[in-house]
């Protein structure tokens, strides 16, 4: 299992980071490659590329998280021999009808 990650940290990273730098490209596009190697808003679309990465490894690793949640519960749930659990509880709520007097009192 790899390390958690966490994107709201990078968010707040970027966003500092980036503050006033204005409208950046997308990382790759046609106006990203047409930009000085030095200019800022080329470094900007590069980390704002990384802090999406961020976001989409936080999200696969919380569906991760849930797609085993969700097997284990099922292997849970399947574990248990379920036809014999709901004939015990029918027999043992036939047997307190036939015998109300012995039913277990609080006291």
């Amino acid at each position: 299992m790899t390390e958690p990650i966490s994107w709201e940290p990078v968010r707040a990273f970027v966003r500092h980071r980036l503050a006033g730098i204005g409208p950046v490209p997308t990382a790759g596009s046609t106006t990203w490659t047409d930009l000085d190697d030095d200019d800022p808003q080329k470094i900007a679309s590069v980390i704002r590329a990384g802090e999406r990465w961020v976001l989409e490894e936080e999200v696969r690793q919380i569906r991760e998280a849930k797609f085993f949640a969700k097997q284990a519960a099922v292997d849970i749930s399947q574990a248990l021999p379920w036809a014999q659990v709901a004939k015990q509880i029918a027999d043992r709520n036939a047997w307190y009808r036939a015998h109300p007097d012995l039913r277990r009192k609080t006291a």
